[in-house]
């Protein structure tokens, strides 16, 4: 197994990620729907690497990810801004040299940056909009 993390920073609520080896072969995709951690950025000063850490050490909130984060945490009620999305997930390692890899979202409001092992994958503005970002070269 590969043991790989994702973080996404969104500028309002994240929706459902999914993660797929190729576009023809849906039995292959690993749905990434579930708790997620988070923390808020209101002066946007929070560092991708300061997010893992404090994801390795548990000291992140968390909530089910597709969700609303002003239904799911009363602190963020009227909040918006900047929170970051984290979570750790594995691929078979017998996988991740074949077809390309997907970061898939069906949306996110409203713009979005994903980082994968530290490293920027892409980013995305548009209000709810599904989009998918290439991140083979990174999961390899």
């Amino acid at each position: 197994m590969v043991k790989l993390w994702l973080s996404v920073v969104a500028a309002m609520m994240i929706g459902l990620p999914a993660w797929s080896a190729s576009n023809d072969m849906p039995d292959q995709n690993l749905n990434l729907s579930g708790v997620w951690s988070y923390v808020a950025d209101p002066d946007g000063s929070i560092k991708e690497s300061s997010v893992r850490e404090r994801l390795s050490q548990g000291s992140l909130k968390q909530m089910p990810v597709p969700s609303n984060w002003s239904r799911r945490d009363p602190d963020l009620l009227n909040y918006s801004g900047v929170v970051w999305f984290a979570r750790t997930f594995s691929v078979d390692s017998k996988l991740s040299g074949k077809d390309r890899w997907l970061a898939a979202f069906d949306g996110v409001d409203y713009e979005a940056s994903v980082f994968l092992n530290d490293k920027p994958v892409g980013t995305h503005v548009g209000y709810f909009e599904p989009f998918r970002l290439d991140v083979t070269d990174t999961i390899q």
